[in-house]
């Protein structure tokens, strides 16, 4: 006869389990990284049939390619982002090769100038210490991040500096971040492991770059939220701009000549 299943065993009907804290703020801002990209195709598409985006609560047109104060130009412009998101390609794939061998998915990696330096520290206990915390190896989790800083380079529209200060703030973070680690790495191939990884370097010199073309528009939004809280003084108009929300008192800071 077969036995039956204890109660606390069998699943309760009837019942769903809660999301926890970390999937509800992830799905946040899957959410709002998904309305940052409709925006984007909704501006192509007025572009393309030459009408002007207009925010709901504005009686004039908006121009999407308006300079952003401090700067005389829009650093949120394609002409600044697209550059950015093809240098973190470069990166991701550099990183990406370097993770394979890592992985052992291939036997090799040429490297110009030092020789076996590349394999050396790729091989290092410096990287099998980074594998045995995070279970992924150090070049794979360059490519994750160079991956994450194209995606955030390309979301959100040619205002997104006003209208989605939370994607260039993340924007900005990625990219220090990922300057910062690359600039630790160098100085623990010359202290730690005592050889060099040419495409390392390489990696690191484009994480700086990055962070070079990536400066003016991280400043120019946290300027405007500046602008924002000016006139009250009160944080919470400052909280709910930075995350996107339209407010008269955002688009006056915005529109405010210097």
């Amino acid at each position: 006869m077969a036995s039956k299943t204890p109660a606390r065993d069998r699943p309760s009907a009837g019942r769903s389990a809660r999301p926890s804290f970390r999937q509800k703020v992830m799905a946040a801002l899957v959410l709002s990284l998904l309305d940052a990209w409709a925006e984007v195709l909704l501006a192509k598409s007025r572009e393309a049939s030459r009408a002007t985006p207009v925010r709901p609560h504005w009686e004039d047109a908006v121009d999407m390619n308006a300079a952003a104060p401090p700067w005389g130009r829009n650093p949120s412009s394609w002409s600044h982002r697209i550059p950015v998101a093809v240098l973190a390609a470069v990166g991701a794939i550099l990183a990406a090769c370097m993770g394979l061998y890592q992985l052992q998915w291939i036997d090799s990696v040429w490297d110009p100038a030092f020789g076996p330096g590349t394999q050396r520290v790729l091989t290092s206990e410096l990287s099998q210490t980074i594998y045995r915390i995070f279970h992924v190896p150090d070049a794979l989790l360059g490519a994750l991040a160079y991956g994450a800083e194209i995606l955030l380079a390309l979301a959100g529209s040619t205002r997104r500096w006003q209208y989605r200060p939370w994607i260039v703030a993340l924007f900005g973070l990625n990219v220090l971040g990922l300057a910062g680690i690359g600039m630790a790495l160098v100085l623990a191939q010359g202290l730690v492991v005592k050889s060099w990884c040419f495409w390392c370097l390489v990696a690191t010199s484009i994480s700086l770059l990055l962070a070079a073309l990536s400066v003016k528009e991280v400043y120019a939004s946290l300027f405007y939220l500046g602008r924002v809280r000016e006139p009250s003084g009160r944080l919470g108009v400052v909280w709910r701009t930075f995350w996107g929300q339209a407010s008269p008192s955002a688009d006056r800071a915005a529109l405010a000549k210097e």
